[in-house]
């Protein structure tokens, strides 16, 4: 027989340690918090800042101008 405290219990538990790791995974992002150049896959350039990752995944991008920007895997890169 299930207890649901005790089930309800565990999925808050769960939800903690999710938030806790994508908080973690976010602060290893690499050149997260610095303004560097970005290229879009239409080859047009764009300061921005790396902020964070979506719940889908996208890497988040605040641009140098506040437009918060979502892309996902190489839709953008990094200019170095």
């Amino acid at each position: 027989m299930f207890d649901i405290d005790n089930l309800k219990s565990i999925l808050k538990s769960w939800e903690i340690e999710a938030l806790i790791l994508k908080e973690d995974y976010t602060n290893l992002l690499f050149n997260k918090d610095v303004l560097i150049p970005f290229q879009k896959l239409d080859q047009s350039i764009f300061m921005g800042r790396i902020v964070g990752i979506s719940l889908t995944g996208q890497l988040k991008i605040l641009s140098n101008k506040g437009l918060p920007l979502d892309f996902d895997v190489k839709e953008v890169k990094m200019i170095f």
